[in-house]
């Protein structure tokens, strides 16, 4: 099995593990499904920190532009295909450092949303 092939089932297993168990899905499972079902952005964000995380490999800058709407028509797979990174991290800090984006995440979660005037 290929370390790419590897990554889209393990990112699968990932969010079907952070979904309802009611849903089962796939690597050819469309990112507009999932969400569609109830996953929350930030489990969505954990889903995508783990795989790094678990891979010891970046997530592109580019994964971080723009709206969660670009990955609607998007496979699980394509995700990986698409912005999971090559270069495996020999950093004895890199787990640190993905938990770390983590912990931001959570705490901008956690701050009152400014009300739209």
């Amino acid at each position: 099995m290929t370390t790419n092939t590897h990554n889209k089932e393990l990112l699968t297993a990932i969010i079907n593990e952070l979904s309802d168990p009611e849903f089962h899905f796939t690597t050819e499972s469309l990112w507009a499904d999932v969400f569609e079902t109830g996953l929350e952005p930030l489990a969505f964000e954990l889903a995508v920190y783990s795989l790094e995380a678990i891979s010891r490999q970046n997530i592109s800058q580019s994964f971080y532009e723009g709206t969660v709407d670009k990955f609607f028509d998007i496979t699980i797979a394509d995700l990986v295909d698409e912005y999971l990174e090559d270069e495996i991290s020999d950093d004895p800090l890199f787990v640190m450092r993905i938990m770390a984006k983590l912990m931001e995440s959570v705490i901008m979660d956690q701050q009152p949303q400014e009300d739209e005037e």
